[in-house]
């Protein structure tokens, strides 16, 4: 019998440890040692609704039968675990990757992968220093219609790129009417006192909808551009969360060498009005995604109202998860997906960073580097 890989999880202020738990436990590869949490970087509300800190720990450990350990450096230490998954704060995600290369130990943190441009330029640091590996933990790593994308506009069938536009939106991690994967409750119930006290709602902790949500806009446009992004655009906007100082909308204007991208992230859309992949817009073409029965369908409409729908694409059999992509990686070689990267996640992180400070200043903010980015 082959070896598990051992992993841990670190941080439950982030929902997305309820099905990150899951996949490990589901996966006959992996070994789910224990989960430890971060200390909170603001109060929370002690009445624990759904899916903030208190309770996915609690759903974690309670329901899924994962142990639970005091402190996440001693529980490093006790388990020696080959990867740490991380759902901490946003923020954290640099001293927690720190802690966890020091000892050898590979990490995966939920998207984006830092704040700042300056966080993510220390977490390389970090990684090129100790030999650590770092991976980004995006759900646009798993959908087949990326590559179908890609390969569509590799073609030529779209003609010249010219425009790239995603919205990614729902009515907030703890808005109405969400429900997160595989979890019966929803948060309805949880008032605005309650998502005030949570640093999903609170910029100073990384909480907000640009952080949240552009990201995705950025990794799927640096993926489909293959060009490095030079300026950006942002604004921010907060509509329906006044007991919070985080904006509940976000949009970012990204400019490359030779097209746009518009990038929208919102905690005040119904679910089911987001497509589930960028719109691309071509001198030829255009190529649209929509959510359907057994995956997500392209299709590409030309300007004499021509459409021609892609066939769905399965999901590539180790290609799941974290959890999945990982431990096949490491049994097999084979290389990860792209949007894990550390340098096409830093990338991203690039454009994030531009688009806050162009939200502050008004202005077109350039888009730093490693060379233009000092400290």
């Amino acid at each position: 019998m082959e070896k598990k890989i051992r992993v841990v999880l670190i941080g439950a202020a982030h929902m997305h440890v309820l099905y990150l738990a899951r996949e490990c436990l589901e996966n006959p590869d992996t070994e789910l040692l224990g989960l430890a949490d971060t200390k909170p970087l603001r109060d929370e509300f002690a009445g624990n609704p759904p899916f903030t800190r208190g309770w996915n720990i609690d759903y974690v450990t309670r329901r899924l039968g994962v142990a639970l350990y005091e402190d996440y450096i001693e529980m490093l230490d006790r388990t020696q675990p080959d990867l740490a998954i991380v759902a901490t704060e946003t923020p954290l995600h640099t001293e927690v990757f720190e802690q966890c290369a020091a000892r050898g130990i590979a990490v995966s943190v939920e998207k984006p992968m830092a704040v700042s441009y300056a966080d993510g330029l220390r977490m390389a640091r970090i990684a090129e220093r100790t030999g650590a590996t770092l991976m980004v933990n995006w759900p646009l790593a798993w959908q087949p219609c990326m590559a179908q994308l890609k390969e569509l506009i590799g073609s030529g069938r779209l003609g010249k790129v010219v425009k790239i536009h995603q919205l990614v939106g729902h009515s907030g991690p703890l808005g109405r009417g969400v429900r997160h994967p595989r979890v019966e409750e929803t948060s309805d119930n949880t008032t605005g006192v309650e998502k005030a006290a949570t640093w999903w709602h609170t910029h100073a902790t990384g909480g907000g909808a640009m952080l949240d949500f552009c990201c995705y806009g950025a990794m799927a446009c640096n993926y489909l551009a293959g060009q490095k992004a030079v300026g950006a655009m942002g604004m921010r906007l907060n509509s329906m969360s006044p007991w919070g100082d985080a904006d509940d909308n976000a949009a970012m204007l990204v400019r490359y060498p030779d097209l746009m991208a518009v990038l929208e992230g919102s905690w005040t859309t119904p679910i089911g009005v987001m497509r589930p992949a960028p719109t691309i817009f071509g001198t030829e073409a255009m190529a649209e995604c929509r959510d359907v029965e057994g995956g997500v369908e392209v299709s590409v409409r030309d300007f004499f109202g021509k459409v021609e729908t892609l066939p769905v694409l399965a999901p590539h059999p180790h290609w799941k998860n974290i959890s999945c992509a990982y431990s096949h990686h490491k049994k097999t070689g084979e290389p990860l997906p792209k949007f894990l990267d550390l340098y096409e996640n830093l990338d991203v992180l690039a454009i994030l960073d531009a688009g806050v400070r162009s939200a502050g200043s008004g202005k077109l903010e350039l888009v730093p580097t490693r060379a233009w980015q000092i400290g």
